[in-house]
């Protein structure tokens, strides 16, 4: 049985543990090892697991120590594993420091690219050379937008297509039963905002948007409110302002989004022009979708495209404030029935996964036969 090591700095993230999750369901041995941050949705524990410990968001000197501390621990724990699968930069060039001259099978996985590798500083541009640099040396990439690899990977790295899959932030089919809605209060619309709450512009408009429609709307959080610092203090004077707490995925999502008549996709803002938000679409987009349920996203995204295309939604520009607030103080219901009726409507592929997993199993596979 082909044995996998993942190694990452966030044990808890939705996406890097749903992809040791099917890959150990399609076939393979697997085990995780890496550190948990406190910043993600909480998930089941299913899987083979070692955690090294707590390390801190953001906090890239104090965390980059941490990871050279565990070269010898690296070395030794990798000796029966045929392929190594790395989330971030970091940990790749970790691993290979720690593996020099071992012959494993590499897997890089880009679930977004981080602002640090947009822009023309000293900074910027040593990024996307020590990228560059580690990227060549791997035999996968997997990237959760085929825009990752022709927008990026292809004409600023020469990544040859053959190393590329890709598997979208879609869900993984028969994982979620949606169930009738709880709502129970008919003349407000409720806007849901959940996950690893990050975006600052995003919280300042839905606050200060349903702080003025009390009669109107409601905003309900669910997550990790990390851009939200005190959220129950910033919340205490609201009666219209609701934070449910973390949430484990995919068991909760039914209690996300039957509480909502709308979910708020719109994030991340960036006032670059150049960046993550123009290459991917986010998780919260396909969930909605499988839940059946209206979105609101950003301008110039990929889902932007989406939801003009198929009419799933409302487009805003976070780039003009009042702008966005003048948007959505159009909602309505007779809307949010039209739009429910046209997602019902998107074949469950739109938002669920297909074989993608046993493609990507199968690619490892043979690259490691290769050996």
């Amino acid at each position: 049985m082909l044995k996998i090591l993942f190694f990452t700095t966030a044990l808890e993230h939705t996406t890097f543990r749903k992809t040791a999750q099917m890959l150990k369901k399609t076939g393979a041995y697997v085990q995780v090892v890496g550190f948990t941050r406190n910043n993600f949705p909480e998930g089941d524990s299913d899987l083979n697991v070692e955690s090294l410990g707590n390390i801190t968001h953001g906090s890239y000197f104090k965390r980059i120590m941490k990871l050279i501390r565990l070269l010898p621990f690296i070395r030794e724990k990798a000796k029966d594993f045929d392929v190594i699968y790395t989330f971030t930069l970091d940990t790749l060039i970790i691993c290979k420091l720690a593996l020099l001259f071992k012959k494993k099978t590499w897997v890089y996985q880009i679930q977004d690219i981080r602002p640090i590798y947009f822009g023309d500083s000293i900074k910027n541009k040593l990024a996307r050379y020590i990228e560059a640099k580690f990227v060549r040396k791997i035999d996968l990439l997997v990237v959760s937008s085929e825009n990752y690899y022709t927008g990026y990977y292809k004409p600023f790295y020469k990544v040859d297509e053959q190393k590329v899959v890709v598997i979208e932030n879609k869900i993984i089919k028969d994982t979620i039963n949606p169930l009738p809605d709880s709502l129970t209060d008919d003349s407000k619309l409720t806007i849901g905002y959940f996950g690893v709450m990050r975006c600052v512009r995003s919280w300042e408009i839905l606050k200060s948007f349903v702080s003025v429609n009390p009669e109107r709307f409601e905003l309900y959080l669910r997550g990790k409110p990390a851009a939200i610092d005190g959220i129950e203090n910033q919340i205490s004077s609201f009666d219209n302002i609701r934070y449910g707490g973390v949430y484990k995925s995919p068991d909760q999502l039914n209690d996300l989004y039957n509480r909502v008549d709308i979910v708020w996709a719109a994030y991340p803002f960036s006032e670059l022009k150049e960046g993550n938000w123009k290459y991917a679409r986010t998780i919260r987009f396909y969930e909605a979708c499988a839940f059946g349920k209206p979105v609101i996203v950003q301008k110039g995204t990929p889902q932007a495209t989406d939801v003009e295309r198929y009419d799933l939604g409302l487009v805003v520009d976070m780039g003009d404030v009042q702008g966005t607030k003048d948007v959505l103080s159009s909602l309505n219901r007779n809307q949010l029935a039209n739009w429910k009726r046209n997602i019902e409507k998107l074949d469950s592929s739109f938002y669920t996964h297909a074989d993608e997993y046993s493609h990507l199993l199968t690619k490892i596979r043979n690259l490691a036969n290769q050996k």
